[in-house]
């Protein structure tokens, strides 16, 4: 063990420096809001794999189709547009209820 910490907690009645320092701020005096913010992070982190696969499936497939002259240019503008959209979408979806 290296002795370090991986993520710093802090209440939020704690010294200014520390609420600085720290990776999470519990506005609580509640230890058990940490679950909270770990079901946050994880669906975050989630939602963001999700995100990034989907705009490289969007390119991977959408950019060479154009370039090759198999699809016209402007079916390529309506995909790109339609792989914002629907990132846009998956970001606003319903969020944790911690």
């Amino acid at each position: 063990m290296s002795g370090q910490s991986d993520v710093g907690i802090a209440a939020g009645g704690g010294t200014d420096i520390a609420v600085e320092s720290a990776d999470i701020v519990l506005l609580r005096e509640e230890v058990t809001a940490v679950l909270g913010a770990r079901e946050i992070s994880r669906r975050s982190y989630h939602r963001t794999r999700v995100n990034v696969a989907s705009a490289f499936t969007f390119n991977g497939i959408g950019i060479p189709l154009a370039t090759t002259g198999l699809v016209y240019p402007v079916w390529a503008v309506v995909a790109m547009a339609a792989s914002v959209t629907a990132i846009f979408l998956n970001s606003l979806g319903p969020g944790p209820h911690c």
